[in-house]
């Protein structure tokens, strides 16, 4: 099991009032279909993302994209496990069942494996200092470097 560190958070501007802010909730009767979020990650392009048993959604601040193995083809199933950034800005998701995603820019990648993953579960996903991508599956931890996953680097 690989262990991760919480991502950087900004704290609320020190000079303003509580008050001056706009506190939003969405919740299961809204637009999030489930209110148990498994993930979640920031782009540089400023979108949310959440991983959720119902799929992963997109939130640009007013609503939710969805995206589901019935629109987004490289998906296989729903439930996503985890979401972290890699260092290169791609945002990686682990799908129960459904191997690893990647989404860089505007291309979907599907990892599994055929290109080297363990098992098609990974349940958490940690992008180290080096670049690397590690994904935590029940066979152990795999790492994803120079285009495909292992885990011989996880033995060393």
């Amino acid at each position: 099991m690989i262990a991760s560190a919480p991502h950087s958070a900004h704290a609320l501007d020190p000079i303003r009032a509580p008050s001056q802010y706009v506190h939003d909730v969405w919740t299961e009767a809204g637009d999030l279909p489930l209110s148990t979020v498994t993930g979640i990650a920031q782009t540089a392009d400023g979108y949310l993302w959440l991983g959720t048993q119902e799929g992963l959604f997109r939130f640009d601040g007013v609503r939710f994209e969805v995206f589901r193995p019935a629109n987004t083809t490289a998906m296989r199933r729903k439930s996503i496990a985890d979401i972290t950034l890699g260092r290169d800005g791609s945002l990686w998701i682990a799908v129960h069942g459904g191997g690893v995603l990647r989404k860089k820019a505007d291309a979907w990648e599907t990892y599994g494996p055929k290109e080297g993953l363990t098992t098609d579960t990974a349940s958490d996903l940690l992008a180290d200092r080096k670049g690397r991508l590690w994904a935590a599956t029940e066979q152990g931890p795999n790492v994803f470097e120079r285009g495909r996953f292992s885990n011989e680097a996880a033995k060393t």
